[in-house]
Parts: C-alpha cells; structure tokens; sequence
C-alpha cells in the first residue's frame, strides 16, 4: 500500500519546499535541533536551546475563533516561540501575528498566575513574500511608547518576519534560500537538508509522506461525501416533506452516521 502512495504522490512530493506548510509541519515535526536553528537566526543569536516544542498545536476557544500553530515552542528560560511559515499572503499579515501572540498567553496562562509569571513569547513569522515591503530579510517588532520617542514598552512580547524573498548573503538569506529550496544538495544548512532529504529520498521517509498525503486526500473527499449526502438529505425533506430520518434512510446512510448528519441539521 505504502510503495502504490510513493508512486502516486511522487511527483508532488519532489517539488515540495519546507516553506509548503505541510512539509514543514513533517520534516521538522520531531527535529529539536531544527526548530532552534530557525529560532536562533530569527532571534540573531546562537545560544537559545529549546527545551520542548509541539507541531500542529491546537488551541480551542470556546469564547471564539481557535487556532492551530505550525509550532509551539518553549526555551530553556521559559520564553515561548510561535514559529509559521506561511505562502499566502492573507495568512501572514500583522493582525494573524497579534492573534497567535495573544493565543499563546490565552493557552499559558492559568488562573492564579501573577503579571510577573507571565512568559515572555515571540512569534517568528515566515512568509513566502516581503509582507511588509520594505525589503529586509528579518523585521523586529516591539511595542514602543510613541509619545515618549519610542522608549521601550516592555510587556515581554515580541513579533518577527523572515522576508521570503530576502537573498542576501548571510544567515537569513541562507535560511531563506533552504526553505524555499527542493534540493536537500543545494541547502546550507545540514540540519535542514537531512530533514528534506529523509523525506524525499530514504524509503521509509517517502512512504511515510506519501501516507500522510493519502490520509489527507481521503479525508477531503469524505469530507466531499457528507457535504453532498448532507445536501441530498436537506433535498429529499423539503421535496417529500419527510423527516431527516426517513431521508436518510431513502439513501441508505449508515444508520451510525444519523447523528452526525442530524446535528448538521438542527
């Protein structure tokens, strides 16, 4: 089953960049070692040591809109790190960079915790364009006091775009080049390329992505399937005047999957 995915997907899985939110979200789903690579250039230092991470981390709110983070990561001094990369531009701008920044107190913060305790975070934005357009390869934002010369307003948060299209001769420019490169022989990074390469060219790697491709292309199409039965079934009632059950039963759902449907209705 495994090989027969390989096969399918790969063509797609060639092309695939650590900047396709999927493949980053893999390749360095379970590398300490990389996520602080990123964070150490981001942060323009070399001594930051993540402690724990977690790839794809949802955060539910029930009092709104949730979240799901590309990764979420603490150091060993506490500070918590919000690391996206993002291709489209609307999922990049200022306001979804405020948004993470505000899940991550929303999701750290318990109840009982002083003002003092809270920990500082950064959110460590990627985006596949210059966002912001003034052309820097790494922007750092930071609350100031505007009536005061921008005199530093320490509230322990910090935001920070890696500009996508930055090609310059240095860290970020090299960080840059590495995601948006298909070639693990053409990266600068070892950490990064041997991530990349595993994926795409080990076999268990490749059997592993093209698995998780499948997965993800099974689940759309089922999510296709309740969307038309749904819709069948809002037909057949309002044609027939029939209840939902009886719809349901004319198209022969599963009697297990009446629950779903039935909610979806109400």
């Amino acid at each position: 089953m495994a090989e027969d995915h390989t096969e399918k997907y790969s063509k797609e899985l060639s092309a695939f960049r650590l900047m396709d939110d999927l493949f980053f979200g893999v390749c360095l789903g379970d590398s300490k070692k990389a996520i602080e690579l990123i964070v150490n250039i981001a942060k323009q230092r070399k001594d930051i040591k993540v402690h724990k991470f977690v790839n794809q981390k949802n955060i539910p709110n029930i009092m709104g809109r949730g979240a799901i983070l590309d990764v979420f990561a603490t150091d060993k001094e506490g500070r918590q790190y919000n690391v996206e990369v993002q291709n489209d531009n609307k999922g990049a701008i200022p306001r979804r960079a405020r948004f993470n920044a505000s899940m991550l107190d929303y999701m750290t913060v318990k109840k009982g915790t002083t003002w003092q305790e809270i920990p500082k975070n950064c959110v460590i934005m990627i985006s596949d364009e210059d966002i912001l357009g003034f052309g820097d390869g790494l922007y750092i934002i930071k609350r100031t006091i505007v009536s005061r010369n921008n005199a530093p307003f320490d509230d322990g948060s910090e935001i920070i775009y890696i500009n996508g299209q930055y090609e310059g001769d240095d860290d970020i420019g090299r960080l840059v080049h590495d995601l948006k490169c298909t070639n693990p022989d053409e990266m600068y990074f070892d950490v990064l390329a041997n991530r990349v390469r595993y994926f795409k060219e080990n076999r268990k790697g490749r059997a592993r992505m093209c698995e998780i491709m499948q997965k993800l292309q099974d689940e759309a199409e089922a999510r296709g399937v309740a969307k038309e039965r749904l819709s069948a079934i809002k037909n057949i009632m309002a044609e027939f005047n029939v209840s939902a059950q009886k719809a349901m039963e004319s198209l022969k759902i599963p009697q297990s999957e009446w629950e779903s449907y039935a909610s979806q209705l109400r």
